[in-house]
């Protein structure tokens, strides 16, 4: 084996890593999207007035929500935004009413909060936060 050959071939192998290696690249844009997707799911059996407080897409606070009884949103958060967090919270209900708040990251639940009215026929119920 000549020195012309022994330099040429580990020459020629790193350039083919190189090119076959930059032609498997994921696109990684795809994939970022359904990793920030998440859908809120309230539902209670209240008299009460729901509200709720909750990061938006681009990151921006939307405060004071009305909500149906029976409320669900899905958001695919921008790439800028690290967090989201979700509140939801009101009066005028009769105490012992259920409430649930359900979070699902790319369709997976990840948190269930569970409350119930008080005598006061205040509710609150706070989801932990989604770092992204």
């Amino acid at each position: 084996m000549s020195i012309k050959s022994s330099i040429l071939f580990p020459v020629m192998a790193l350039l083919i890593l190189t090119v076959v290696s930059g032609s498997c690249k994921k696109n990684h844009k795809e994939n970022d999207t359904v990793t920030r997707k998440v859908k809120i799911v309230f539902t209670s059996n209240t008299t009460g007035k729901p509200r709720i407080d909750y990061t938006d897409a681009d990151g921006t606070m939307q405060r004071s929500i009305a909500l149906a009884m029976n409320w669900s949103k899905e958001i695919v958060y921008q790439a800028s935004v690290a967090s989201a967090s979700f509140h939801v919270y009101g009066d005028a209900g009769y105490p012992g009413e259920q409430l649930t708040l359900k979070i699902y990251k790319n369709d997976k639940l990840i948190s269930t909060t569970e409350n119930i009215t008080a005598e006061t026929g205040e509710f609150d119920l706070l989801a932990p936060a989604i770092n992204f």
